[in-house]
C-alpha cells in the first residue's frame, strides 16, 4: 500500500491530504477526495503525469464464457442423469 498524500507532485501541486480513494481504472488513474488549499476537492491522480508513481497492473479475470460454457455443461450432464 502506498500513501498518496506523500508523493512529491502531490504535495507540490498543494494538496494537504487525500482523504479517500473512490476508484481506479485500467490505465491506473485513481480518483478520490482531498484538501486543496483547505477546500474540500475531488481529484483524478494519474500515472502519466507522476514520475515516481508506481505502475499499476489490472487484475486478471477469470473467461467469462469459459465459465458459462462449463456451467452449462454440468448442468446438460446433470439434466440427462436425472432422465435415466
Amino acid at each position: 500500500m502506498i500513501n498518496l498524500s506523500k508523493l512529491d507532485a502531490v504535495v507540490s501541486a498543494g494538496w494537504t491530504d487525500l482523504f479517500t480513494a473512490e476508484g481506479i481504472n485500467d490505465h491506473g488513474q485513481i480518483v478520490g477526495i482531498g484538501i486543496l488549499h483547505g477546500q474540500l476537492e475531488a481529484y483524478v491522480l494519474s500515472p502519466f503525469y507522476i514520475p515516481s508513481y508506481p505502475v499499476i497492473r489490472p487484475v486478471p479475470e477469470p473467461a467469462t464464457y469459459a465459465m458459462l460454457l462449463i456451467g452449462l455443461g454440468f448442468m446438460s450432464l446433470k439434466a440427462r442423469l436425472i432422465k435415466r
